[in-house]
């Protein structure tokens, strides 16, 4: 994709002041000078190869995330024609901060992380995941509350009295699953006990080791555990649906690259190595998606920061 040119610079030529023949020193001068001068044009290298940053916020643990970001800043770097390199943070409040720092060229985000940090600092949303199980290709997402397929929880008021596993407090699932709990009268601290954890894996883990009977999730991460860990899990309840995490890209890239950029992110599902990217990410594609798309989700953030 990319290209470097290790330049030299002449360190000047001798001069025979009786000796040369001057319209063949201009030429071998000319001749010099395009050579040092025409590979960068020649390769159609990009002048600044400064790399974009990809942003990806810390739904998993590091590992799995570079397993499957890895591929999606290599397919952006070939489609862009300019270096590209993924990265994360540890936790979801570092990652807010990257954002806001605006560090990253291009983000892979969450609902309430997209209206809370990148839109007011101007990110632009292209498309948005659609999950395994959404047939209809609406592009959503729910809280998962999730056990263990063996247990004899079966539905979300059988969880009174008991520890329930999330991600992040400022994940988008823990967000809708903490609303959702309180509207069938389960509250932290009062009927029941929440726990945060780093991230999806983590917080589903503690049902494996029977630290917590439930776990809030998402369906993805869940289908990854489940492949990855060789477990059956059960879904005993969701939450209201809103807008999935998202793509979005700062400004500072050119509109002819966030374009070309949409047009292939949205037909991954159409091409082999479109269709290898989504495996690795338990989804079955992507689509456009606009900043008034996420209008529910600033909703339901008024609301939760008004029961606070």
């Amino acid at each position: 994709m990319s290209s470097s040119f290790n330049c030299v610079k002449p360190r000047g030529f001798p001069v025979y002041a009786s000796a040369v023949n001057w319209s063949v020193w201009l030429l071998v001068v000319f001749v010099v000078l395009s050579l040092w001068v025409t590979p960068s044009f020649a390769t159609g290298a990009p002048q600044d190869q400064t790399p974009y940053y990809y942003g990806v916020f810390p739904y998993l643990p590091v590992n799995r995330i570079e397993e499957i970001h890895a591929p999606i800043a290599k397919r952006f770097a070939e489609i862009l024609g300019h270096p590209v390199k993924a990265e994360s943070r540890p936790t979801f409040e570092l990652f807010r901060d990257a954002v806001e720092n605006q560090r990253y060229d291009i983000i892979f985000i969450q609902p309430f992380g997209y209206i809370r940090s990148a839109a007011p600092n101007g990110y632009i949303p292209i498309a948005r995941f659609v999950p395994t199980d959404d047939k209809a290709f609406k592009g959503i997402i729910k809280a998962q509350f999730v056990t263990l397929s063996n247990t004899p929880i079966n539905d979300i008021n059988q969880l009174e009295h008991h520890i329930i596993a999330m991600p992040s407090a400022e994940a988008a699932v823990s967000l809708l699953g903490v609303e959702y709990l309180k509207q069938h009268g389960l509250v932290d601290g009062k009927n029941i006990t929440i726990q945060y954890h780093e991230n999806h894996f983590s917080s589903l883990q503690q049902l494996i080791i029977h630290k917590a009977s439930a776990c809030v999730s998402a369906l993805p991460p869940v289908k990854l555990f489940e492949a990855n860990k060789k477990v059956s899990l059960k879904i005993i309840d969701t939450s209201q649906a809103i807008p999935s995490s998202l793509i979005a890209v700062h400004p500072r890239i050119p509109e002819s690259q966030r374009r070309r950029l949409q047009e292939d992110i949205i037909n991954w599902r159409n091409t082999p190595q479109g269709q290898a990217i989504l495996r690795r990410a338990k989804l079955l594609g992507f689509i456009p998606t606009t900043d008034r798309d996420y209008d529910i989700v600033r909703d339901i953030w008024q609301d939760v920061r008004g029961n606070e």
